[in-house]
Formats: C-alpha cells, sequence, structure tokens
C-alpha cells in the first residue's frame, strides 16, 4: 500500500530549511551549511538527489 521510502540522510534538515527559504544555492555553498567537509556535501547532494528531494546542474541545488 505505501511504497517504502528509505530514511533520509544525516544533514539533509539543515540544507532542506535553507533550500525552502532561498529556493536554490549556490552547490559549493552546501558543505558551509551543513557544517561538514566538501566529500560529506557531495555524497548528500548526490544520495538527496537520487531519491528525488533535490535537482542539481553543476552549479546550482535546488528544492523540488
Amino acid at each position: 500500500m505505501y511504497l517504502q521510502q528509505r530514511p533520509l540522510p544525516k544533514h539533509s534538515e539543515h540544507l532542506f530549511k535553507v533550500l525552502l527559504i532561498e529556493g536554490e544555492i549556490p552547490r559549493s555553498k552546501v558543505k558551509d551549511i551543513i557544517g561538514k567537509e566538501a566529500k560529506t556535501a557531495s555524497t548528500l547532494i548526490r544520495t538527496l538527489t537520487e531519491m528525488d528531494y533535490i535537482e542539481f546542474n553543476s552549479k546550482k541545488v535546488q528544492y523540488v
């Protein structure tokens, strides 16, 4: 009846708060928003994109 969805990755809530307010942000700003290294930010962006929560092009991340 319900689709089984995996839990959101750690630090997602910080990114979602900013995206809801700003709509889109530079990809380079994600690490500052979540307070982690660039590798962690890239992993978060990739995971949320695969889960269809966000979209990104080479420079900007936006809420879907």
